[in-house]
């Protein structure tokens, strides 16, 4: 059915995205994002990686035009964002992480407002609504107030206000944040659907799980720096380079955590987990010749304080891991 949509971003040039030195400055001294150069080219999903803090969410305000930076520009198909208010709100959408809604109109209600608030005809605008209901799974909602959606349905409520007038880039944060594996998946088929149908989307997520195959490009961020941009792929094997990833279960806390570490060099600590008074899980990544990677998995094994040993290759997450342990180490 889907094949049939109408559904495909406005312009020409469709949405490519340039970012030169920008800087983001609270209070004269909280640096929200340091110096950020990046360019995007269309039709692609980037996603924007980091911890809490990191500088995902007032990025994608500088780029939506919410928020001025302090230094350094935002062009989007060679025109500047800052000071083109009107221009920006036409040609990006924006969904911030927590949905934003009319609550006491109706689904549809809602829809038509936003509409006419950019200035579309019924004409054209009405058929836009129902493919997009149909997109999201909310036909059976459209005429339910919008305050009695569920959680995952106010969500796509959102999106959808930040899509309804087909922009050039749609910004979404954290687009599945707190939502179940059905209204997750939805949204994640959806964003594949609107690539393909020329859109360039920029998302920010904690979630991992569908980073690989949902985006054509990561940008990773830790303290507002940015710390590594390119495939996924890329960013694996730049950051871990040869290294593989060893997971283990063991108890004795953090003494036989230190014996872990002084086995062999060039072994790294990324995560640690305690699941009770006396059992840890560990994440760590090990250089990945054959014959050491070998070796220290017989001394693991042949070790009473080992439940488990996994040797495996490394995954994007466990990339993102070793970059915050690395911050860690040097603050």
């Amino acid at each position: 059915m889907q094949q049939n949509f109408s559904i495909t971003a406005n312009g020409n040039e469709k949405g490519v995205l340039q970012i030169e030195h920008l800087t983001k400055i609270y209070d004269k001294h909280t640096i929200a994002l340091e110096d950020l150069n990046w360019q995007i080219e269309p039709g692609y999903v980037y996603g924007i990686l980091g911890p809490n803090g990191a500088g995902k969410s007032t990025l994608l305000k500088l780029i939506a035009n919410l928020e001025s930076p302090s230094t350094g520009r935002i062009k989007i198909n060679t025109k500047e964002v800052r000071g083109n208010l009107g221009w920006t709100k036409e040609n990006v959408g924006y969904c911030p992480q927590n949905p934003v809604f009319y609550s006491y109109l109706t689904v549809k209600e809602n829809l038509r407002l936003i509409a006419e608030l950019y200035n579309l005809r019924p004409k054209e605008y009405n058929a836009t609504i129902d493919q997009l209901l149909v997109m999201f799974n909310l036909v059976e909602k459209q005429n339910e107030l919008a305050k009695t959606l569920s959680g995952g349905q106010q969500k796509r409520l959102s999106i959808l206000l930040a899509l309804l007038h087909m922009p050039q880039i749609l910004l979404l944060d954290e687009p599945t944040a707190g939502l179940d594996v059905e209204s997750s998946r939805l949204i994640i088929d959806q964003i594949m659907t609107l690539r393909e149908r020329g859109f360039t989307i920029l998302l920010t997520t904690h979630d991992f799980s569908n980073i690989e195959v949902l985006c054509d490009q990561v940008l990773l961020l830790n303290m507002g720096k940015l710390v590594a941009t390119g495939t996924p792929a890329e960013i694996i094997h730049n950051l871990v380079k040869d290294q593989q990833v060893i997971e283990c279960v063991f108890t004795g806390g953090t003494e036989v955590l230190h014996q872990i570490t002084s086995v062999s060099t060039g072994i790294t600590v990324i995560e640690v987990e305690n699941f009770c008074s006396n059992l840890v899980k560990v994440k760590l990544t090990i250089p990945g010749n054959s014959e050491i990677v070998t070796e220290f998995r017989e001394k693991l094994q042949n070790s009473d304080k080992f439940s488990q040993v996994l040797v495996r290759k490394p995954t994007l997450l466990d990339a993102y891991l070793l970059v915050l342990n690395e911050a860690r180490i040097h603050t």
